[in-house]
Formats: C-alpha cells, structure tokens, sequence
C-alpha cells in the first residue's frame, strides 16, 4: 500500500494554502493502471503518466476537495494524457536526476530524448525564463519589468511548450 501511496499520490493543501500540514491524496481515476483501447474518457480510470512537457494540467479543488484535469492544448486523438510531475521549467539534467531520485524512472519523455545540441538549447531557454522572471516580480519604481520582457517570457514558454506556466506570465504582463 505504501508503494502505490508514493508512487501515485499528489500533495493537496485542502485548506488552499501549501504549508507543513500538506497531505498525499490518491485519486482512483487518474492514478488506477489501466489498458484500454481505444483510449478511455476520464470517467474511467486512466494512469497519467510524466512528461516533462505534458499535455495536461492537475489540480485540487478545494471547495469540492476534488482533484481536476484539464487540457493544456488539444490532444490528438489516441495521444497519451500526460502530467508533469515536477517543475518542467529546470534543465534536463536537473529534471531527470529528480525523476530518478523520487519516482525510480529515467525520464525520456520527448524534451528529455531531445537531442544533446538541442537539450542545451532548450537549457538556455530554462535559464532565460528564469533570469526573466527574477526581472518581473521586481514591481519597484526602479525595477526592469516590461511589457516588452513579459512578452519575451510568454514566448519562452510556448518554445518550450510549458503551457501550464503560461498564466503566470500573462499575470506578469498584465
């Protein structure tokens, strides 16, 4: 039972709020093993597996204490429903040793097959996302924060296809 507790669970904060009173929750429709062909609707119990560019997004209501998915993007029809089950935003090398360290898998989802030339591109587009979010959040009369900058980030994550991340970077813009 404690393997697929932590194999399988999501940390929810059911008061709204993360903090040291987080909890695990496992949610039989979207962490039960499954095969069905074709794929089965979410109102049968379907595995989501990692992909450190998914194709959906999670969260845990907490009004309904209910745990929600929904689509980053449209899904092809027959495409495999994926999550990240971390930061997405971190350097390969960085995204695969946490992977191998939490969840006893090498990743090798299709950012992380990418190519070596292409992974240090995709490496130099993380570390400008997060020099250009340090620039945002200063808010100061003298800060570095642009319209401008804010767009530049927006653009950074649909190359890279963090599609999750994509509502704080219009927050920042706006």
């Amino acid at each position: 039972v404690e393997d697929v507790i932590n194999t399988n669970a999501f940390t929810i904060a059911p008061w709204g709020t993360p903090s040291s009173a987080d909890y695990d929750g496992v949610f039989p429709l979207i962490s039960v093993s499954t095969t069905r062909s074709p794929p089965a609707p979410l109102t049968a119990p379907q595995r989501l597996n990692h992909a450190c560019r998914p194709n959906t997004h999670h969260h845990f209501r907490v009004a309904s204490l209910t745990h929600h998915v929904h689509a980053l993007r449209t899904i092809r029809a027959g495409e495999e429903l994926t999550i990240s089950y971390i930061d997405g935003a971190a350097p390969r090398a960085a995204r695969q040793a946490h992977i191998l360290g939490a969840w006893g898998f090498r990743c090798a989802c299709r950012a992380c097959a990418l190519p070596d030339a292409d992974a240090a591109e995709s490496d130099a587009r993380v570390a400008r996302i997060d020099a250009l979010l340090a620039l945002l959040q200063d808010y100061g009369p003298d800060g570095a924060a642009t319209p401008a900058l804010a767009e530049r980030l927006v653009d950074l994550y649909r190359l890279e296809g963090l599609d999750a991340p994509l509502a704080r970077a219009y927050g920042l813009a706006a």
